[in-house]
């Protein structure tokens, strides 16, 4: 291996998602984080993912997708934007298939 540009230190989502932006801009990039998977529900406004980096594979990652959010509160309303949940272990593939993962 060559000179490391980068250590990412946390293998969480947004430590993936920058190391994954970072190699795609042609960083030789090392994430160092313990070996285990996410158990939080991870989810997004789809057109706001649609506007990043490499959308079409994390659109790919969506699990599931709703074309209308309903808010309910003191009054109920329904916000006409996709949204979407990630499965958890399609985008952690997604984030690392071209990058080293040194377990700490």
């Amino acid at each position: 291996m060559g000179v490391i540009d980068v250590a990412v230190v946390g293998g969480g989502p947004a430590g993936l998602a920058l190391a994954s932006s970072l190699t795609r801009r042609g960083l030789e990039v090392v994430v160092v984080a313990p070996l285990q998977s996410w158990t939080q529900t991870l989810g997004t406004w789809v057109d706001d993912l649609e506007a990043t980096d490499g959308s079409a594979t994390l659109v790919s990652c969506l699990r599931k997708r709703w074309p209308i959010v309903t808010v309910k509160g003191h009054v109920e309303r329904s916000l006409h934007r996709e949204y979407g949940v990630f499965d958890n272990r399609a985008l952690a593939e997604a984030l690392t298939s071209s990058r080293r993962i040194e377990a700490s």
